[in-house]
């Protein structure tokens, strides 16, 4: 018997094999099925996923360091999860590109 995940969830995230079809999984189970835009790129994809993903860890690492702003180990936590959750580098320049096509 494996154990029950706890709060707050450490997932992963699984490309499914299909073009735009990712998996959210936790320890013993897969949680989420997604289809992405295939407009996005692919590296978009997986920023966005991956965020997706590590946003239980992200928003507990808020919650702490709300409540205890003057401790150096809540900020720590917070940019332990912020490095964790990876760049959103790619995400962010097909945006910005998106945003400049449009203006023009």
């Amino acid at each position: 018997m494996t154990n029950a995940p706890t709060w707050p969830l450490a997932l992963t995230v699984r490309e499914q094999g299909d073009a735009n079809h990712f998996a959210i999984d936790t320890s013993d189970n897969w949680l989420i099925s997604l289809f992405i835009n295939g407009e996005l790129t692919v590296p978009a994809q997986r920023d966005i996923v991956r965020i997706m993903a590590a946003a239980p860890v992200l928003l507990e690492a808020l919650v702490h360091l709300q409540a205890n702003p003057n401790d150096p180990r809540a900020h720590r936590r917070a940019l332990d999860a912020m490095q964790a959750a990876g760049s959103t580098e790619s995400a962010r320049n097909y945006f910005d590109g998106r945003a400049r096509e449009r203006q023009d």
